[in-house]
């Protein structure tokens, strides 16, 4: 494999190379066309990384952009992690995706990962959008493909970082040929009976070509709204637990916190929530998560019962949930665990009773607030 030169460089943001310098980064790669050429920038510009690749067996040239994979992480001293995927029998692309950040996510944990990169580009942001907007979303999630996105696995922070969202497919297309960089070509890209593929060939591309420098524009001004409306309103993130204060955009701030808990809410649940509210009552979402509010608070964490059913699985059996923070001395906490009809449950000492009365601390949301207080983390 001959040595790139890199005649005609893709910039990345400052604000991008700043976050990538800090910590170790993971390129999700393809081979494909986005990632390979995200490979070699990267590495134009100092950013150190290791590559994660994930061969489905579906086409006959995945073999080949593993081994493409193999070969530039030899070439250029990168640790190359590869994973041969299970058959997928149906939802092909929801199955993939799935399988993929899994797989992701245990690197992430196991090696200490800070940032996952991928290549998602300008033309990947329109098509989201676009399939967003025919489905009434609002804009905070209209703009949700953004270009550094905190996730959360484990009760672990990580970034999902997207260094080509300003550049255009042909652009990155270009830079691949006037550089002479390797890339394959999936065909499955074109299938239109996806809605992603549809959306891609037939709107977002052409919308691309013609129009994308109007387009990113829309996307700044728009940034800079979702800012306004959208503040950072989280108080406090205790073990298994969120403390926000009330505003005016409950309803998608619980959302975001209830899929950081592993749980993701319906358009039905959101509307009922809406009315729970406004009474400031509290209610518990799929027997797993509890929302509650006070006079000045929003809080939203894993209902105790439930976290207590899911702490006992860990201690016993090692079965644990990925979105769970389990203490580190685990036998202290079984030692307090009573039952009451078989449920688990924590008794809660008269004085912590008090104090979260006087602090006018929702019902639900005492346990947890005590178990989080306890000497065992």
């Amino acid at each position: 494999m001959k040595h790139v030169q890199h005649t005609h460089p893709l910039p990345i943001s400052p604000h991008i190379h700043a976050h990538l310098s800090k910590g170790r980064n993971l390129l999700a790669f393809s081979g494909g066309i986005d990632s390979s050429a995200l490979f070699f920038v990267l590495m134009q510009h100092g950013i150190t990384f290791d590559i994660v690749i994930v061969d489905y067996c579906v086409r006959p040239q995945s073999k080949d952009e593993v081994c493409y994979a193999k070969e530039l992480a030899t070439q250029y001293k990168k640790v190359c992690y590869t994973l041969i995927a299970e058959p997928i029998t149906k939802d092909f692309e929801c199955n993939a995706r799935k399988i993929r950040y899994e797989f992701f996510h245990q690197l992430i944990i196991a090696h200490n990962y800070k940032n996952l990169i991928t290549a998602h580009h300008f033309d990947d942001r329109l098509e989201w959008f676009l399939m967003q907007l025919s489905c009434g979303a609002g804009l905070n999630t209209l703009l949700g493909f953004s270009d550094i996105t905190q996730r959360v696995i484990e009760q672990r922070e990580y970034y999902l970082v997207r260094p080509f969202i300003t550049y255009t497919k042909q652009e990155i297309l270009d830079y691949n040929h006037v550089n002479k960089i390797q890339y394959f070509i999936d065909t499955s890209n074109t299938d239109t009976s996806y809605k992603r593929n549809f959306f891609r060939q037939h709107i977002a591309m052409p919308m691309s070509k013609h129009f994308a420098s109007g387009i990113k524009k829309s996307f700044a001004f728009l940034e800079k709204e979702q800012l306004r409306l959208y503040p950072n309103v989280v108080v406090c993130m205790d073990h298994n637990l969120f403390i926000c204060k009330t505003h005016g955009h409950e309803i998608h701030t619980i959302d975001m916190l209830t899929k950081r808990l592993g749980y993701i809410m319906s358009s039905k649940q959101k509307d009922e929530l809406q009315d729970i509210l406004i009474k400031q009552d509290s209610c518990v979402m799929g027997g797993k998560i509890v929302i509650a509010k006070n006079q000045s608070l929003v809080f939203v964490g894993l209902d105790s019962p439930w976290f207590l059913q899911c702490f006992i699985q860990a201690y016993l059996y090692n079965v644990r949930d990925h979105y769970v923070r389990f203490p580190c001395d685990m036998k202290s906490l079984y030692c307090l665990i009573k039952y009451n009809h078989e449920k688990p449950f924590i008794k809660i000492p008269k004085q912590d009773r008090e104090k979260y009365r006087i602090q006018n601390i929702p019902p639900r949301i005492r346990p947890l607030l005590y178990i989080n207080g306890l000497d065992i983390w």
